[in-house]
């Protein structure tokens, strides 16, 4: 490359001196006369490529340029503002005047701000830091400490938490540390450590019922032993111990005596007579109320349709399952006594 350049610079004086065909003088001869008296030193700075861009501020008083987050003066909100790109710098313009600059970032997700964008309020929260929050709710209690911890684990930031703790520190203000502390553990054991759960605990007082919830997380995460009840049925109120021919078991079976307290004093009558048959052992006692109602309703039709039936003169009946199996004579047919399923 550098033998090509050196050709062409000992071609490029002979074309420089080279005579117009129709004007007078030559390249060179031009330059001299026109040119270099117009000249004037380079500036001192280099110039900068820079692209110009509108934008809109959001409500956190930042633009986003590039997945990267910029801060301008608050009371720029949701106005259209003008930035200017470089590969250094970020400047914004408002009305043509600038109001933020900023050093180029290539971070995307992030923010760049400045003290001076941020609102009153928002100032107070730099003097905060997540060990300070830390050490002032472990001074109130383990639980104060734990919700304050959830709160700066589950954001995106750890800043975007500090509004939730300094809130916090407000309700122990009002409240009390004590009653904080109650419902921050109320709050853990329910597995909702949110401001505004734990708000709603101490507004509706439930901190002082400490009997409502675990004294700690871990006695929350163990299997609670089921309190004992008066509306509590176990598995012995489902197990009959009725026996075949035993009136005085029927009349004492949990199950009758639900149906007669439920005034279904047909079903009632219809599974004490199951109960005396010992084809009806074979169910269970879920399935004998539902079978007794089935085969009263099956009877009744029978009794409309077959009289001699109903009378019971040549009819045996068998319980099996869910089914019933009816053995009854048919006249003029070559079989007796085949069955039939109803």
């Amino acid at each position: 490359m550098g033998e090509l350049n050196a050709a062409i610079r000992a071609l490029l004086v002979e074309l420089n001196h080279r005579l117009f065909k129709k004007l007078q003088g030559c390249r060179a001869s031009a330059f001299e006369t026109l040119d270099r008296p117009a000249m004037k030193p380079l500036p001192v700075r280099r110039y900068d490529y820079a692209q110009w861009k509108l934008a809109t501020v959001n409500i956190d008083y930042h633009v986003e340029l590039a997945g990267h987050y910029y801060s301008v003066p608050h009371s720029l909100v949701k106005q259209r503002i003008e930035v200017r790109l470089t590969a250094t710098t970020v400047e914004c313009y408002f009305k043509g005047k600038r109001v933020a600059a900023h050093v180029r970032s290539n971070q995307r997700g992030r923010h760049t701000t400045l003290a001076e964008h941020m609102p009153e309020a928002h100032c107070k929260h730099l003097q905060w830091t997540p060990g300070r929050l830390l050490n002032w709710a472990h001074s109130i209690g383990a639980g104060v400490r734990d919700v304050v911890k959830w709160q700066l684990d589950n954001r995106p930031h750890p800043e975007q938490g500090y509004r939730a703790c300094l809130g916090l520190l407000n309700l122990a203000k009002h409240y009390g540390n004590e009653r904080l502390e109650a419902a921050c553990r109320r709050a853990l054991a329910i597995g909702a450590p949110t401001r505004k759960r734990i708000c709603s605990i101490l507004e509706a007082k439930l901190d002082q019922h400490p009997e409502l919830f675990a004294a700690s997380t871990a006695d929350a995460s163990a299997s609670p032993t089921p309190a004992q009840h008066v509306n509590l049925r176990g598995a012995d109120y489902f197990r009959s111990t009725a026996t075949e021919g035993d009136s005085d078991s029927c009349s004492s079976n949990p199950a009758l005596d639900s149906l007669n307290r439920l005034k279904l004093h047909g079903m009632a009558t219809a599974l004490s007579e199951q109960l005396t048959q010992s084809s009806a052992h074979s169910l269970s006692l879920e399935e004998r109320p539902g079978a007794a109602g089935r085969s009263r309703t099956q009877l009744s039709r029978q009794s409309q349709t077959h009289p001699s039936v109903a009378a019971g003169s040549a009819q045996t009946t068998c319980l099996r399952g869910r089914y019933r199996l009816a053995f009854a004579p048919r006249t003029g047919s070559r079989t007796t006594g085949q069955p039939r399923l109803l």
